[in-house]
């Protein structure tokens, strides 16, 4: 927390004098704007403050939050591309001048006027982005189509993986509905959710929940924990997805009827950072499968173990988590800290894919990083 209300100020600090600290005008304008910036910024706080009260169920709280998440991204979005225009300007600038071009007087950044424009076109640009990175959001999620072919199965399986729905009070209702008949009209034989399905306390998204629960497939549904089932309240989330008929697999693993598919499924990373209870147990997760099961793994983050001491004992793992970055330049930040940030990679001997996800956290923004239904065509080598 220390260190978010220290990158906080520091950006709020930048934002305001970039803005408005070179410009001739009066006092008052001046502290609209940096107030307007400090609101933007601390948004999730006064959200966070407002959830807690009465007025978090309201239907107005709805309207506000997705307000105020948006201008905290844009914020965001807006404090990059001002970092990223003055640093490509001043080297162009040094690099002119050392030159000796003509041109370095009229690139320099010291000049206010020029600075001034610079911002109405920064501040446009940063709202274009912004609203183009909402409607990715909020859209439908795209159909990710991938083919995996394998010696181990006899017939084709169509398997559609959601996961990072993030469901909340604020979630709309005819959003998921649509989500649902678009999931069911592709006929799965399985649907695998790799958690982060709800992000809220289950007493308060009753109404989002009951729509998922249209969710259909030939062989029933199956659904591992993330890290915001945990933060939200891990026993309450547990008996919802057993009412939901969903079967949750922790550390433990169950194959399918009539098929040799065999689904084994473990908790999230940052359950074992809370206590050594629920530390992951591949060996128990896999005691049952046979041999010449087609195995797919189910782990809410795709990176959980050390990859010189493990071999995967599976054939596919189906992760999310990282949202693909959800906004750009997040991309970067997220491909360090989980080392997978969506797509198909190869293991050791098995296939890791990485969902972008269906949803969002925080501001509903995505750029660069499109939402999807992920199918996975699973087809018989010959």
């Amino acid at each position: 927390m220390i260190g978010a209300l220290i990158i906080a100020i520091a950006a709020i600090a930048i934002t305001a004098k970039t803005l408005v600290g070179y410009i001739d005008l009066r006092l008052s304008v001046k502290i609209i704007v940096s107030l307007f910036v400090i609101a933007a910024w601390f948004a999730p706080v006064l959200v966070g403050g407002l959830k807690a009260t009465s007025w978090g169920d309201s239907a107005a709280f709805t309207y506000f939050s997705n307000i105020a998440y948006f201008l905290f991204g844009a914020a965001f979005l807006l404090l990059v591309l001002l970092l990223c225009r003055d640093f490509i300007w001043f080297c162009v600038y040094e690099i002119a001048k050392l030159l000796k071009s003509s041109h370095a007087a009229a690139l320099n950044p010291s000049d206010y006027h020029k600075l001034n424009v610079a911002n109405v076109y920064t501040l446009g640009l940063t709202f274009l982005l912004s609203f183009y990175a909402c409607y990715e959001a909020l859209k439908l999620p795209n159909i990710k189509e991938i083919t995996l072919l394998t010696p181990k199965i006899e017939q084709p399986y169509t398997i559609v993986q959601l996961s990072d729905i993030h469901v909340n009070r604020t979630t709309p209702l005819s959003h998921l509905q649509k989500l649902v008949e678009e999931v069911n009209a592709l006929n799965p034989d399985l649907i695998l959710l790799t958690g982060d399905i709800g992000d809220d306390k289950v007493s308060k998204v009753e109404a989002q929940m009951a729509v998922l629960k249209g969710l259909k497939s030939k062989y029933g549904e199956y659904i591992v924990y993330g890290n915001h089932e945990l933060y939200n309240g891990l026993p309450a989330w547990q008996f919802k997805y057993a009412k939901q008929g969903w079967n949750a697999l922790f550390n433990s693993g169950v194959r399918i009827k009539d098929t040799n598919l065999y689904i084994g499924g473990i908790p999230d990373i940052s359950f074992t950072r809370g206590a050594r209870f629920f530390k992951l147990d591949m060996a128990k997760t896999f005691d049952n499968a046979k041999a010449d099961d087609y195995k797919i793994l189910l782990s809410h983050s795709p990176k959980f173990y050390k990859e010189d001491e493990f071999k995967p004992a599976y054939d596919l793992q189906l992760s999310g988590h990282t949202h693909g970055g959800q906004i750009f330049p997040f991309h970067f930040l997220v491909w360090q800290a989980n080392k997978y940030l969506a797509g198909l990679y190869d293991l050791d001997g098995a296939k890791l894919y990485v969902s972008r996800g269906v949803g969002f956290w925080g501001a509903p923004l995505r750029l660069f990083a499109p939402s999807e239904i992920t199918v996975i065509k699973l087809v018989p080598q010959k």
